[in-house]
């Protein structure tokens, strides 16, 4: 799955474990979560979904609508639920290109120094290590 859309197929169908919902409601429920770190366009999460649908990792059906046009929702196959709980209990690999921050602060409050450290590494979008002390 990883060589169309990588973390972003598996973000989808994080989305989706939360509830169904169609392209819209996705979009709305990443705007209210995670958006700060990851954000899609309309125009990314529907050939997404229909990627996902055509593997069969989530399955659509039509909700009619009164006095509105009718809109596919999109719930989490039981395939789906298995590769993206796969995905998320796999170790991290370290790859080329992978960035690794360490930060150490010290501040002086009152006549007390107050240190504090983060240190974090990622590879391919996916944290592995993160630390504070």
């Amino acid at each position: 799955m990883a060589a169309k859309g990588g973390t972003t197929e598996y973000a989808v169908l994080g989305m989706l474990a939360l509830g169904p919902g169609s392209g819209y409601d996705l979009k709305k429920r990443i705007e209210g979560s995670i958006a700060h770190f990851w954000s899609e366009s309309y125009g990314q999460i529907y050939p997404i979904l229909a990627h996902l649908a055509s593997q069969g990792l989530v399955e659509r059906r039509l909700e009619r609508q009164k006095g509105k046009p009718d809109r596919q929702v999109y719930s989490i196959t039981a395939e789906g639920q298995e590769r993206l709980g796969a995905w998320l209990t796999a170790p991290a690999r370290r790859a080329s290109g992978t960035w690794s921050g360490f930060a150490r602060s010290s501040r002086r409050s009152g006549g007390t120094t107050r240190t504090w450290s983060a240190g974090c590494g990622a590879s391919g979008g996916r944290i592995q290590t993160c630390r504070t002390g």
